[in-house]
């Protein structure tokens, strides 16, 4: 059932703590790499596309005048397209990369 607009939830936790100590150390660059790049398009993609939205649309007065509403909606429509390719992109990033960590683990 949909559930408005919400806040990314995915979490760095896991990610700022492996790398803030030695659990990295004994990893092989190439998986440290990818698992970095993974992150990366979370919050230079997925994250970053949200709050352009959030900001642009619902944090701003302007965005409600009736002169601006067709546009405005035209727009919205063109970034959450945008916002949904960007989680597609993502959820088969992090489908490739499961079974690499996985094997990693298993070595």
């Amino acid at each position: 059932m949909p559930q408005g607009i919400q806040e990314p939830r995915l979490s760095h936790v896991v990610w700022t703590q492996a790398s803030g100590q030695d659990v990295l150390a004994n990893a092989e660059f190439g998986l440290i790499a990818r698992i970095a790049g993974v992150y990366s398009m979370q919050e230079n993609g997925v994250e970053a596309t949200w709050r352009s939205i959030a900001n642009t649309f619902f944090a701003n007065a302007d965005s409600y005048r009736v002169q601006e509403l067709e546009p405005n909606l035209t727009f919205m429509g063109s970034a959450f397209g945008e916002l949904a390719s960007q989680e597609r992109y993502l959820i088969n990033a992090y489908e490739a990369a499961i079974p690499v960590i996985v094997a990693a683990g298993e070595k």
